[in-house]
């Protein structure tokens, strides 16, 4: 009972055939704005809570099927209508004879806003860096490059096949640049910015410049 009430994330207690609300904790009421008379002894549907109209048939199912269900995405709305996006999981127990659904649910709205923000900001950086008369390349903390654009695959004399092996930064520089490299790479994790530097580049045909 204190685990339920004082849990970080929402959770519900509801019948699992009629779906009536049995208990809610606070995290929930406070994450939907709901009281909790308004909440117990109803179902979501009444509520306007989950406005993917037959998800509870579709969990019913599922649950009669696999004894429970795990991580599922879905759209809530609270009590003033605002969407959020949440993560849930369901369970069947056993209260005073009666078959009931125990439901832990996550808001992950933020989490996904700033997912989406990233991911624009990437596909942001990848058309400009696509449009540039510069060679531009990104890589990972090891040094493998995670994206090159076109004027340097084909500058290199590179295939897209070829990046799709996996390329590591030293690959596009002679031996003799390559320990710098390698130092540049070491010092990158612990310093935001860092000078620039004169290299030796190497094409794939081994010409250097």
């Amino acid at each position: 009972s204190k685990a339920f009430e004082t849990n970080a994330v929402m959770m519900t207690i509801s019948t699992f055939e009629g779906g009536k609300f049995i208990d809610v904790n606070d995290t929930f009421l406070n994450t939907t704005g709901f009281k909790r008379d308004q909440v117990i002894g109803h179902t979501s549907y009444e509520l306007g809570i989950f406005p993917e109209i037959g998800l509870r048939e579709q969990l019913k199912q599922l649950i009669r099927r696999e004894g429970k269900a795990s991580d599922i995405e879905t759209t809530m709305i609270n009590s003033k209508g605002k969407r959020l996006l949440c993560n849930f999981s369901a369970e069947l127990i056993e209260i005073q004879g009666e078959l009931c659904l125990l439901v832990v649910m996550t808001d992950i709205t933020e989490k996904r806003l700033a997912e989406e923000k990233i991911m624009l900001s990437e596909q942001r950086f990848r058309q400009l860096a696509e449009l540039l008369p510069e060679k531009v390349f990104e890589a990972d903390n090891l040094g493998m490059i995670t994206f090159m654009n076109h004027y340097l695959l084909s500058f290199f004399g590179y295939e897209s096949s070829k990046f799709s092996e996996g390329i590591h930064i030293t690959s596009l520089f002679s031996r003799k640049s390559q320990s710098i490299i390698r130092d540049y790479l070491r010092k990158s994790k612990s310093s935001p910015e860092l000078p620039s530097v004169e290299l030796m580049a190497q094409r794939s045909d081994g010409t250097q410049f």
